[in-house]
């Protein structure tokens, strides 16, 4: 009886076959996974500092006068943000926390963002989770004013590691007295958060693009994984 078998060329053709459908399918598969682990990420930050700035208000009352105020940022961070967040290091310089410059953010089309990791305005840090925070304490302007609605929070998932990019692993948050801390710009509308969070703007309102898609990555969004 003869034993039937598949020949050489059956095989290599399979193999082609097999081949070509993981190009297609691999490549897919690891950018899914890769947002999947960001989504995961920005859900946990959201999560764990909205409920730090809710327990520092109810044990120390509303921020008040004591946000945004530089005469009394010290006092602001030492009260409001120290005593409730998992803070591993501060970073008294950018290369404390592995950063080759104080610009170390580029936006989504790979320009640097003019945003500093290291000022008198704001205290940045690595979290026990591994993650850079640099909180943002108040802003000064280039002529000397101090723009007062300025309370914003940058989170670097994976700290120094590149890319440093808005949106893909640097977001932004903002705070709020009496209320709570969120994605940044989350009362923009759609058309501003797509103008921001494009291959033309700053990255800054990606983060809400992402929360606002019931914390998944929009089909639309800009930047690839």
């Amino acid at each position: 009886m003869d034993k039937k078998g598949f020949t050489l060329a059956e095989v290599l053709i399979t193999l082609g076959i097999i081949g070509v459908v993981a190009a297609l399918t691999i490549p897919t598969i690891i950018a899914n996974y890769k947002k999947n682990v960001v989504v995961t990420q920005l859900k946990k930050v959201n999560s764990s500092l909205a409920q730090s700035f809710t327990r520092a208000e109810f044990e120390n009352g509303y921020m008040g006068s004591l946000a945004l105020n530089p005469e009394n940022a010290e006092k602001f961070f030492e009260n409001y943000w120290k005593p409730y967040l998992k803070i591993g290091k501060m970073c008294e310089s950018y290369s404390d926390c592995g950063y080759k410059s104080n610009s170390a953010f580029v936006n989504p089309n790979g320009q640097q963002d003019g945003l500093i990791l290291i000022h008198d305005s704001r205290k940045t840090f690595i979290g026990f989770d591994g993650m850079l925070y640099v909180i943002c304490l108040y802003t000064v302007e280039d002529d000397g004013s101090i723009q007062s609605d300025t309370n914003v929070i940058l989170v670097d998932l994976n700290a120094a590691n590149p890319p440093n990019k808005f949106g893909y692993d640097v977001f932004a948050f903002e705070y709020e007295s009496g209320k709570s801390v969120f994605p940044r710009r989350s009362g923009y509308t759609d058309e501003q958060i797509k103008e921001d969070c494009s291959l033309t703007g700053r990255g800054l309102t990606c983060t809400e693009a992402i929360r606002r898609n019931g914390w998944k990555i929009p089909d639309w969004y800009p930047i690839k994984f």
